[in-house]
């Protein structure tokens, strides 16, 4: 039972955190990716075009509704999920006017979620 509990305590992102600035030890790029420490792991030579690639689909991206979920992660980061909660409605109303919001509803019904 002890080694249960210290290993998911070691699995804790806080202990993560202890890891990697404490012990000096480097992670390759697959290890960081399986922790959810980064988001994408690519060889060197697909860098660029990775990089590229996303740019990309972020700056052709519904840039409203990205700042609206920006502001609600922030919310939720600094004060939590109930009051991320509370500011929702505020937050995303404006999106309802927006092109961003027709073509996200115009997509929706012509091709579904995702």
């Amino acid at each position: 039972m002890l080694a249960a509990i210290g290993a998911a305590r070691s699995a804790s992102p806080v202990a993560r955190a202890y890891q990697l600035e404490l012990s000096g030890e480097r992670f390759d790029a697959a290890t960081l990716e399986r922790w959810n420490m980064v988001n994408w792991a690519v060889l060197d030579a697909e860098l660029e075009e990775t990089a590229r690639r996303i740019a990309q689909q972020y700056a052709n991206g519904p840039t409203l509704a990205y700042a609206a979920t920006k502001r609600l992660i922030g919310v939720y980061r600094d004060l939590g999920l109930r009051e991320a909660d509370r500011q929702m409605p505020q937050i995303t109303a404006p999106l309802r006017q927006s092109d961003d919001h027709k073509h996200a509803v115009r997509n929706f019904f012509e091709q579904g979620p995702g």
